[in-house]
């Protein structure tokens, strides 16, 4: 067997034509894979089984890491604003693997992907995106956004809270405060 997994036992002596039975496990994370030069055989589980046997043959397993999520994202940007006022935002996010990502960003926070960045395609891991975005009223605005890898693993989402309140007046000689 090969590293982050193991198959037992490691040998065994079978009457001829009878079928050999392996426990394979993979570590967690992992996906076990087997090879053999033994008459074909299934894999049920975590136990692999030969066909029936008639001469000398070998099993082997490989293990391979699952895909992994990226990280969940940062968000940067401004934290308090006026309604109808365009603000930036910017996603970054990386991926353990190296894959390519899109960000996904739910503007009213009802669980539904309002748009996604970049619109076609993926960016590479650690490559940020902006956009901008604005409310029409005033109170606290809270968006959340994930990040989603090429292999089509979900970061988790990040929440990011924005309070709208209407600007104070400006002292002028006009308006007097």
């Amino acid at each position: 067997a090969g590293s982050n997994g193991s198959i037992s036992p490691s040998s065994r002596t079978v009457s001829h034509g009878n079928p050999a039975s392996f426990t394979v496990t993979a570590s967690s994370g992992y996906t076990s894979s087997v090879a053999s030069t033994c008459p074909a055989g299934t894999l049920s589980g975590d136990t692999y089984t030969t066909g029936p046997i008639t001469s000398d043959c070998n099993v082997s397993a490989t293990f391979t890491a699952n895909n992994q999520p990226p990280a969940t994202p940062s968000i940067t940007g401004p934290t308090t604003g006026a309604p109808n006022t365009s603000y930036t935002y910017t996603f970054t996010s990386t991926d353990q693997e190296n894959d390519t990502l899109k960000y996904q960003i739910d503007w009213d926070n009802d669980g539904t992907v309002d748009q996604t960045l970049p619109a076609t395609g993926y960016v590479p891991s650690g490559e940020s995106q902006s956009q901008t975005n604005d409310w029409a009223s005033i109170g606290a605005k809270t968006f959340q956004a994930r990040a989603v890898d090429s292999n089509g693993a979900s970061s988790g989402w990040a929440p990011y809270t924005v309070t709208l309140e209407v600007p104070e007046p400006e002292c002028t000689a006009a308006y007097f405060c």
